[in-house]
């Protein structure tokens, strides 16, 4: 099981840029902001169905894309990926009660 420092240690990662690897496909990828005041919950889980695992995210984020808070977890006995993301959004609706944000904007990646 993971401990506090390693999600910590994720969670840094998060507030600072990350370098794109080298590849020969180009992706563009662009975070839509929140209107102000709000937070933006970005929540994503992967499936492993032969472990019956699955790994959770969450990142709140402010309108500036500043990282507010963010959270990971790894959960057994999950029956599918649809359970693991269900799993995850409930996990960022606690993350977000926990940290006093109400007023929320989603978004799943599935």
């Amino acid at each position: 099981m993971a401990t506090i420092s390693y999600h910590e240690q994720q969670c840094t990662k998060l507030r600072h840029p990350i370098a794109a690897a080298s590849t020969n496909m180009v992706t563009a990828i662009r975070w839509e902001p929140p209107l102000s005041p709000m937070v933006k919950i970005n929540v994503d889980a992967s499936f492993d169905l032969h472990r019956g695992q699955a790994g959770l995210g969450e990142v709140i984020r402010d309108y500036n894309g500043v990282v507010l808070s963010c959270a990971t977890k790894q959960c057994d006995f999950i029956q599918d990926s649809l359970f693991a993301e269900v799993y995850s959004i409930r996990l960022g609706l606690q993350l977000a009660r926990d940290e006093g944000f109400r007023r929320v904007f989603w978004r799943v990646i599935a």
